[in-house]
């Protein structure tokens, strides 16, 4: 007896029932995605021009960031090493923004060359109709 037996075409009840599952699966995670990704094209064109305005606007100091890395015990007695990046107003009086290792590395996760890619073709589009815009 073998574990393979060719089709000639015909797919088991189980088959075609495994397969249509995936496929619905698969076709539901490709409308989430594009749906995600139209949402991010139009946050995008939302703030094309804030985001030129803040390129191209002078630059002034507002604030410092500094990292505090520590170690302490956790309720286990065992020594853990953690890093913050903390955000800090100009006096250095109050503390604006906090962020922990975990949302760091979200923050640092995105693939720049990935991104490009998958929104190449929709940012050029996005900066093509806003630079007509401006030379009208």
């Amino acid at each position: 007896m073998t574990i393979y037996a060719p089709s000639y075409g015909y797919q088991s009840a189980h088959s075609k029932q495994q397969y249509e599952k995936y496929k619905k699966e698969f076709e539901l995670a490709q409308r989430k995605l594009e749906s995600r990704k139209n949402q991010i094209i139009s946050t995008y064109k939302d703030n094309i021009a804030l985001l030129k305005k803040t390129a191209n606007k002078e630059h002034e100091f507002t604030g410092w960031c500094a990292t505090v890395t520590f170690s302490a015990k956790n309720m286990l007695g065992f020594s853990v090493s953690k890093s913050d990046v903390f955000f800090l107003n100009k006096d250095i009086t109050q503390m604006i923004k906090v962020f922990d290792e975990n949302e760091l590395n979200e923050l640092t996760e995105i693939d720049e060359e990935e991104f490009k890619f998958e929104f190449e073709d929709e940012l050029n589009e996005a900066l093509g109709k806003e630079a007509e815009k401006q030379n009208e």
